[in-house]
């Protein structure tokens, strides 16, 4: 690729980034022709306006626009690929073989080929990118004449050189946009397949650039784009590891079966590396993608609020850098603050439709936490109203319903509550909320005192206004009628007392939850948020050994509500035991000698 081209394509990218999605197509279209990047960005917009619409015509068109970047990727990488391997061995460096059967391989391979028996006998069509396109270094061929030559005067191209690592890339980035089309309309196996062929990708070429870099150094300064290149090849392995280690319990078996792993300290490596490039075409993603794990993963919410802002900075009519903003002011409890900001971003949505009707849901969540229940309903009814997607239909219907109720319209929120059921998809975490807790309505045509009372105590909790959620079970304990209804009070109790730093209070609410255990009927997502919760005061204390035991029993359970949520937030717990008992061992070593 050119540098005009490329210089091309980062405008092209600051076009969609900053809305204008009409301008950055058309101006792709005009480059179409020019080179297979431009095809993938034209495949990237298919891929999210089919996320978003979930119109079976814009996945169609996603998949035909994947399978022709494909295609041109192949031709591309069959002309500049001998340059790429003449380079190498003229470096004294050997090309990487990944595709080498040891004892560890072919047992994934033997876990492979069981998801692939299981896909088909689900009707999948199992063949993966991987099986398509051949983008093996390893084929021997002659090198083709050089335009230019590379320092060593052996007449290598090195522009060639650059595009063949660049055809790498776009093949891994290729399969990560095919899989998560996949994943969003449920075919998991599919997905996984997909997902496993772009991380052998952007293995083998990050395996390529290392070897690229002379010893002593930190980059290749005679490789065109070396550092851009770099950029996009960080910025997929940090994706890869952190959302492996991540992974729900739910679908662990689908990584299990294709061999990842998942690494959190170097995933933030790959990461920060990747967005400190200047003109790194990957550069804001990963900026995005850090500014989530800080805020969402390790709750360190000003750091994650500095990336964002200094990105602002840099894109100020990004919408999803204000909405990102907005869910960290949420999560921080600034609920005026994060309406504020998703006003903004649905301003500078105009050409992306879902996503602003989206800010109306987002707007009415917000009225809801804070038990705003007539607003609230005008923001959700317009999103379900218009909304051509299936993501948070039934969790809106629910919250449209239950706030109904608090309003005394019965009939209106039996009418919501009747639509759960049709709309709620399997493993997604708000919909099995909605549509449990909407079979429990149906049958009674009503919820306990308690229930209602409880539902708004989470919300203010979730809210983050912990001060009046402990005030309002406090006036609810009188509600109590049965073990569920205690174990939650106890629960939530002390998770307040916990972000109050009252951490004996703490424990005892939590052990008290606990006790309950053989003794709830429904409410089961008590113990294993209770067993977290105490494990997180554990960790204050230093109390290792019952940090361990804790997180254990609460890694332990599953099927309760929201579990994924919980999950990020063990996984969080994890790593800080595992490092601050390092710190505490160190300490101590140093301490005797």
């Amino acid at each position: 690729m050119e540098l005009a081209d490329y210089n091309d394509l980062i405008q092209a990218f600051a076009m969609y980034w900053n809305g204008k999605v009409d301008e950055g197509a058309a101006f792709v279209n005009e480059r179409i022709n020019k080179h297979p990047m431009f095809v993938l960005m034209h495949a990237e917009e298919a891929v999210i306006k089919a996320s978003l619409s979930e119109e079976p015509v814009e996945f169609e068109n996603a998949f035909t626009r994947i399978a022709e970047t494909r295609k041109q990727v192949a031709v591309l990488f069959k002309k500049d690929r001998p340059a790429l391997r003449a380079y190498l061995a003229n470096l004294g460096k050997s090309v990487p073989n990944l595709h080498s059967e040891s004892e560890a391989s072919l047992d994934r391979k033997n876990r492979l080929d069981e998801l692939k028996a299981k896909a088909r006998e689900e009707g999948e069509d199992t063949t993966s990118s991987e099986e398509e396109t051949d983008l093996d270094l390893s084929a021997d061929e002659p090198a083709s004449p050089a335009k230019g030559l590379d320092s060593s005067g052996s007449g290598i191209d090195l522009m060639q050189v650059s595009s063949a690592l660049l055809c790498k890339v776009m093949i891994a980035e290729a399969a990560l946009w095919d899989a998560s089309l996949k994943f969003k309309l449920r075919k998991y196996v599919k997905g996984a397949l997909e997902f496993r062929s772009s991380w052998k990708a952007f293995l083998e070429v990050s395996e390529i650039i290392s070897r690229l870099i002379p010893a002593g150094q930190e980059t290749n300064r005679e490789l065109p784009l070396f550092e851009e290149l770099r950029c996009s090849v960080d910025f997929g392995m940090g994706l890869f590891h952190f959302l492996v280690s991540a992974v729900p319990k739910a679908y662990r078996w689908l990584i299990e079966g294709i061999g990842f792993k998942g690494d959190r300290p170097t995933s933030l490596q790959e990461l920060k590396r990747s967005m400190s490039v200047p003109n790194g075409f990957r550069a804001p993603l990963a900026a995005l993608t850090i500014a989530w794990i800080y805020g969402f993963f390790y709750y360190d919410y000003p750091i994650c609020l500095q990336i964002l802002d200094r990105e602002l900075e840099k894109y100020p009519d990004a919408a999803v850098l204000h909405y990102t903003v907005a869910y960290v002011r949420r999560k921080e409890g600034k609920i005026p603050e994060s309406t504020d900001m998703f006003r903004r971003a649905h301003e500078h949505t105009s050409q992306i439709g879902e996503f602003q009707l989206k800010m109306h849901y987002e707007i009415g969540y917000n009225l809801y936490l804070q038990l705003d229940w007539q607003e609230a309903i005008t923001h959700l009814e317009r999103y379900l109203s218009e909304t051509k997607s299936e993501a948070f239909r039934a969790y809106c219907a629910f919250q449209i319903g239950f706030a109904h109720l608090m309003l005394g319209h019965k009939d209106e929120c039996l009418t919501n509550m009747k639509k759960i059921e049709k709309w709620s998809r399997k493993n997604y975490t708000y919909d099995d909320f909605a549509l449990r807790h909407s079979k429990k309505f149906l049958k009674r045509k009503e919820f306990a005192p308690f229930e209602k009372t409880f539902h708004c105590a989470l919300l203010l909790h979730e809210a983050v206004n912990f001060e009046a959620c402990q005030e309002l079970l406090q006036r609810s304990e009188g509600e109590i009628k049965t073990n569920d209804d205690r174990a939650c009070w106890c629960y939530l109790m002390g998770s307040c007392h916990g972000h109050a730093k009252r951490y004996e209070e703490a424990k005892a609410m939590y052990r008290e939850a606990i006790a309950l255990e053989n003794k709830i009927k429904t409410e089961t997502f008590v113990v294993p948020w209770s067993y977290c919760g105490i494990a997180e005061v554990f960790l204050v204390e230093k109390n290792w050994e019952k940090v361990e035991l804790a997180l254990k029993r609460a890694d332990g359970y599953s099927g309760y509500d929201f579990e994924s949520f919980l999950t990020w937030r063990i996984r969080k717990a994890q790593d800080d035991f595992a490092f601050l008992r390092s710190q505490d061992k160190a300490g101590s070593s140093s301490s005797s000698s």
